[in-house]
């Protein structure tokens, strides 16, 4: 269905103003036409038959978003299409090259951006069959069947125009829960509609005398940062996308405490009380061993990791490359102009570099996934009894607000010599970084060392992750071998050996 005919779909017999339609009403004239006149806007628990109404909206609302997105995402790339297009503009004018090399830039150009997009859209249609195959498939049974759990929706007219959901899981701390689905109709934005079903949402949260809201948007979501803000709502961490090319846009993670919300309500909460308003008890990281009902949480917090870590052997291992490529760009440029050479030698040499440069990123790609299905299939696959059957090996992980956001693993190998062990599968949640939780991991993991009495600790990184490799050093840990990867395409890349004396 195109964006125009879902339009249509949800304006449908709801009885708009007639400046709706032409575009002629603003936010405050809006405003006015749904709070008077009869309009009103009631906000209610969701019911049964609301289901099919509250997945269109949640649908309507994040296909919407990805126009949103491509405003984060594309500007960069504009900016290098442009630049490669005045430059190859400025060639054609000065060497009088035939028309069509131009044409074929262009055609290069929308085909990137035609690739770029669709990578957008796969990517949002992923996250909205989840949603739609998971919580929204029965709003009733995920919402609605326990007391600290509830979806309204907006009613317009007799129509649902909006929806939002308060969820509190398993993995929640008591007192906290989570804000998910903050959904309103593209028809009926801009009339305050998000703000009335957020005042519901947290008036509940005050009865249920929860301590502290959460929620996950991203950068792109400008208006509902704004309303989040406005509510005194805190960013407390921002993280990449995994997707390299899609790495400007960010997973923002925000929460709300009781005394935020009052202090933002009375209009006394500046900068300095909002440092402080989060109560440091609601913080703490929990470190403890392991348990079976964590292995889903720690393989999915390792793969993440793993996934983030191409883009730093990227940087590690390109610049060689980039510089070398460069180098006979300038002497192919030099030599085309001096010897005039056809410009189909030239744009052969572009198409090299380009297909030079897919092919290093995808063996990268190729060779991270490999380990981590190794990793997957092997130690990682059943934890229990590799870390937790031997009173020499364990598995710690880090929780916090109720979920598992870190782990850390020592082991003792048949192969390791006696007093022996082996550090591990290091990995902390990208949204909780730069929080001490590895600092507080390592901490536990050499105190049950020397409460086993091992006289050494081990452990193989890369010269990629540089910021766990500073954190092994200022605990003393001591590099004793380098060699570089297998691959010869790879070799800048490192694997660093490093030893602690208990």
């Amino acid at each position: 269905m195109s964006r125009q005919s879902q339009f249509s779909a949800v304006t449908e017999g709801m009885r708009l103003p007639n400046l709706i339609h032409t575009g002629k009403m603003n936010a405050k004239q809006q405003n006015f036409a749904v709070i008077g006149g009869g309009n009103e806007v009631l906000v209610r628990e969701f019911k049964n038959q609301d289901l099919h109404d509250c997945q269109e909206i949640f649908t309507q609302g994040m296909e919407q978003l990805i126009s949103l997105i491509v405003r984060n995402v594309f500007p960069k790339y504009l900016w290098i299409l442009s630049a490669w297009g005045i430059l190859v503009f400025v060639l054609v004018i000065k060497f009088q090259w035939t028309a069509n090399i131009f044409s074929l830039l262009v055609i290069t150009c929308v085909f990137f951006a035609a690739w770029l997009y669709l990578i957008l859209y796969i990517e949002c249609w992923k996250f909205i069959d989840s949603c739609l195959a998971t919580d929204l498939k029965d709003i009733g049974k995920s919402y609605m069947s326990s007391e600290k759990c509830r979806m309204w929706v907006a009613e317009w007219n007799g129509k649902v125009v909006g929806m939002v959901g308060l969820i509190h899981k398993e993995s929640h701390k008591p007192g906290v829960a989570e804000l998910q689905r903050m959904s309103v109709s593209p028809a009926c934005r801009r009339m305050g509609i998000a703000k009335k079903l957020l005042d519901e949402l947290i008036k509940f949260a005050k009865d249920q005398q929860l301590q502290k809201l959460v929620l996950t948007t991203t950068s792109a979501q400008t208006p509902a940062i704004r309303l989040y803000k406005k509510y005194g709502f805190q960013l407390r961490t921002s993280i990449p996308y995994p997707k390299t090319l899609l790495s400007d846009l960010q997973y923002y993670h925000f929460e709300l405490t009781d005394r935020q919300h009052q202090l933002m309500l009375t209009g006394k909460m500046n900068a300095q009380l909002q440092s402080f308003a989060l109560p440091r008890s609601g913080n703490e990281v929990l470190i403890r061993k392991f348990k079976n009902t964590d292995l889903h949480d720690c393989r999915e917090i390792f793969t993440h990791g793993m996934e983030q870590l191409i883009s730093l052997v990227a940087r590690v291992v390109f610049p060689k490359y980039i510089w070398i490529l460069s180098t006979c760009s300038v002497v192919v440029l030099v030599l085309a102009l001096a010897i005039k050479w056809i410009v189909s030698f030239f744009l052969l040499y572009m198409i090299a570099c380009v297909v030079l440069a897919a092919s290093l990123y995808s063996m990268l790609y190729m060779e991270c996934w490999n380990f981590i299905d190794s990793c997957l299939a092997t130690d990682l696959k059943d934890i229990d009894r590799c870390y937790m059957s031997s009173e020499n090996c364990r598995m710690w992980v880090a929780e916090w607000n109720g979920e598992v956001v870190g782990m850390v693993g020592l082991i003792h190998k048949e192969s390791h010599k006696p007093g022996v062990a082996e550090l591990q599968r290091m990995s902390v949640s990208p949204a909780c970084r730069r929080m001490g939780i590895a600092k507080k991991l390592l901490d536990e993991l050499i105190k049950f060392a020397k409460d086993q009495q091992f006289q050494k600790l081990v452990l193989t990184t890369t010269s990629a992750q540089t910021p766990a490799i500073r954190l092994y050093k200022k605990y003393g840990f001591q590099l004793r071998t380098s060699i570089p990867y297998p691959k010869k395409l790879l070799s800048d890349l490192k694997h660093y050996c490093f030893e602690l004396e208990l």
